[in-house]
């Protein structure tokens, strides 16, 4: 490869077209990435895995608690959270996690088609046509597919990589199926405003993938497409935002929950915390969904602050060590799966609060159906990276021939 990129120089070709050739020259990035993985294996991120397995369970213990403050026994709220999602989340996780992250990326168009089967079933007028709904439609709501779509853009971009408009239109495809959906359920009870924040996440990975030189197209007119789908994106996220806390019943729980609360330790009221909150989940809020407030009234509030802080961190740590990747489709798909989180942290923690209307579930810690699947799933991608840090793409090695040494 360094022979070759020698003659390249030597006919006169320039640093940069020189590299850019010797790259084409090695054929497929991604079929190259699979072969520098087994020859190099990898060090599997078991301490990551560790990490994910431990924040679910705890997330499932957090729901027991919040059962048992309603007065609920352990098995029933083990049974009312279905544990047993909990099980098959670790599924995703370790399969994305102990695999070569390359070969999602050669199956994302397939992942592509199932993601629009599934977006397509909950359009309104659709559904009115068939009468056979399976289950897996009825588990995949919009929320689910709007938190799967960040990841499915940042696939499509790596799989595309290095094609012109044809393929960027592509890449905008699965956005512009989920704004239809919105679109069509903005009269319903969903929470528009998260789906829609999620797709505006879903052009900035477009915008960062531009950026690192993913399409043979303008810039600058890729961006000003971007920037004004995000600004629409934002706008009808905005429109449909709920800025008011819940109902009254429901602030009036939630205040009944919070009051007596301690720094450390149970409520200075318990039998009145438990009563609101057998109150609050016999009028058919979820406990995943407001799951912090239990925490606060049985552990206190420095707990749950420590608890949020050690997330925010996290994820900040996450952020700033994709952002240094030398391989750049391992850099979007990371940073793709830690931005989707820190979305879903960011819109949770107010909501579960009932300061605001929306909702979505915290990654891994609060229960929540197909959306835990999902989010195990951008955690074990997140890991699978991690696990190639040290296998470049082509064109770094050609800038740092030490990685040439292969075992």
């Amino acid at each position: 490869m360094l022979s070759q990129k020698e003659e390249y120089l030597a006919a006169g070709l320039s640093e940069e077209e020189a590299e850019r050739r010797t790259t084409e020259d090695m054929g497929n990035a991604l079929l190259v990435g699979g072969e520098l993985d087994a020859a190099h294996r990898p060090a599997t991120q078991w301490r990551g895995i560790a990490i994910a397995m431990l924040l679910l369970t705890l997330g499932l213990g957090i729901q027991v608690v919040n059962g048992m403050l309603a007065g609920c026994s352990i098995m029933d709220t083990l049974v009312g959270a279905r544990a047993l999602f909990t099980a098959f989340a670790l599924v995703p996780l370790c399969l994305l996690a102990l695999t070569d992250y390359t070969l999602w990326i050669r199956w994302s168009l397939p992942i592509m088609a199932a993601w629009l089967i599934c977006m397509a079933h909950r359009l309104i007028p659709l559904q009115r046509l068939i009468t056979y709904d399976p289950a897996i439609f009825r588990v995949l709501v919009p929320q689910v597919l709007a938190v799967s779509l960040p990841m499915v853009t940042a696939l499509l971009a790596c799989r595309l990589r290095g094609r012109g408009w044809g393929a960027f239109a592509v890449c905008l495809f699965p956005g512009a199926v989920a704004m239809l959906l919105c679109w069509e359920y903005r009269y319903t009870g969903i929470d528009i405003a998260p789906c829609m924040l999620m797709v505006a996440l879903g052009l900035l990975i477009l915008i960062l993938a531009v950026r690192d030189g993913f399409f043979k197209i303008s810039r600058r007119w890729a961006y000003v497409l971007l920037i004004s789908l995000i600004g629409l994106a934002v706008i009808f996220s905005a429109a449909r935002f709920n800025p008011q806390p819940g109902d009254g019943d429901m602030r009036q729980m939630i205040g009944a929950i919070l009051r007596g609360a301690r720094p450390f330790g149970h409520s200075a009221n318990v039998a009145a915390v438990s009563d609101a909150w057998r109150r609050f989940v016999d009028m058919g809020y979820g406990m995943a969904d407001y799951m912090l407030p239990g925490i606060v009234a049985y552990v206190g509030w420095m707990p749950c602050a420590l608890l949020t802080l050690a997330l925010a961190v996290l994820l900040t740590w996450c952020v700033r060590r994709f952002s240094r990747f030398e391989n750049r489709m391992g850099a979007l798909l990371g940073m793709t799966a830690v931005l989707t989180m820190c979305l879903q942290a960011v819109i949770y923690v107010p909501a579960s609060f009932g300061l605001i209307g929306e909702h979505l579930s915290l990654p891994l810690l609060s229960y929540g159906h197909a959306i835990l699947m999902v989010d195990a799933a951008l955690v074990g991608m997140m890991l699978g990276v991690l696990r190639g840090e040290t296998l470049p793409e082509p064109a770094v090695i050609l800038r740092h021939p030490h990685y040439v040494t292969m075992e």
